[in-house]
């Protein structure tokens, strides 16, 4: 085997060359370099490709979906409280959703917030899913992985659920998590507990993107508006 290592900015590229006998079944020589790539003029067709689709992704991603009065700084709880909230809007079976700290990469400054805006945040193609776990294996993954959590608060050294009720280290609870914890990302432990989740196909920006796009947030009703202070 043959293992290459080209670096980074797409300033090289790797070149392997096999000579294979097919009357002896074996290569007879090999070759592996790594061959570095010169400035270019970009070809007129590639530039057309790249300015279509240049064009369709800038729509996309900047569509105004919201507004923020103030710059919420990267793992602000009060937008990553709003985006978990989100998760359970999409599962309203749950009762709590769950995220790996690191899985919110941005925060949202101040001005128009555009879908570019949560994809900036949220940069990873994960799926949500809906798992089942005891109280205690819940808190097992908080204690042990520190996450981000909604739906579930600390008073008094216990834990309660949005709905006032304690929660019991015996009881069962559905769980929105991201398919990246769920596969023991970030050393979190869910799949073992829950080998047969309900995986959906919704990415964990969906329904944050359709929150604000529903509550069409304005520079006189800005997204702080909407965040909860009880």
């Amino acid at each position: 085997a043959v293992v290459m290592e080209t670096g980074y900015g797409l300033s090289n590229y790797g070149l392997i060359e096999a000579e294979f006998n097919p009357s002896t079944g074996k290569i007879e020589s090999k070759s592996a370099n790594v061959k570095k790539l010169g400035a270019a003029a970009p070809e007129n067709s590639a530039k057309a490709v790249v300015r279509k689709w240049k064009a369709e992704t800038d729509a996309l991603l900047g569509e105004k979906i919201g507004y923020a009065s103030r710059n919420h700084e990267l793992y602000d709880t009060e937008i990553t409280n709003l985006i978990l909230s989100s998760w359970l809007r999409a599962f309203p079976q749950a009762q709590i959703a769950m995220s790996n700290h690191r899985g919110f990469r941005q925060g949202i400054p101040a001005g128009d917030i555009t879908v570019g805006t949560v994809y900036g945040i949220l940069p990873f193609e994960n799926d949500l899913y809906m798992v089942q776990l005891t109280g205690e294996q819940i808190l097992e993954n908080v204690e042990k992985c520190s996450p981000d959590v909604f739906g579930m608060a600390k008073r008094a050294g216990k834990w309660y659920l949005a709905s006032g009720e304690e929660m019991q280290l015996g009881a069962s609870y559905k769980v929105v998590v991201n398919s990246f914890i769920y596969s023991g990302g970030d050393k979190f432990i869910i799949g073992k507990y829950d080998p047969a989740p309900l995986k959906s196909t919704v990415n964990s920006r969906s329904p944050f993107i359709e929150f604000l796009r529903e509550t069409a947030t304005t520079k006189d009703r800005p997204i702080e508006s909407l965040i909860r202070r009880d």
